[in-house]
């Protein structure tokens, strides 16, 4: 993992642990947020996508938090090379 975050929403203010976050990132994890928020009850799985960060592909995985009435309160989440993520499906 290179990087990991998290988020207490509805506000969205992401904070970052590790490399720093590149704007490709911090860009799509907004975007993300803003999306969700417009319908929070949908908002229920992890996503997982590859950007391109200066012509190198990077994996952004992320997942809601919720409260006990299931109301998306956060959102955590990390970064890594692609080849950790080809190691765990290999594993599968």
């Amino acid at each position: 993992m290179r990087t990991v975050f998290s988020a207490a929403l509805p506000d969205g203010r992401f904070t970052f642990a590790g490399s720093a976050a590149p704007p490709e990132v911090a860009d799509l994890l907004h975007r993300a947020v803003a999306t969700a928020m417009r319908a929070p009850k949908d908002f229920t799985c992890p996503a997982l996508q590859v950007v391109s960060t200066g012509g190198t592909p990077l994996v952004v995985v992320w997942r809601p938090l919720h409260d006990r009435s299931d109301n998306p309160v956060g959102v955590i989440g990390f970064t890594s090379d692609p080849e950790f993520m080809t190691h765990i499906f290999a594993s599968v």
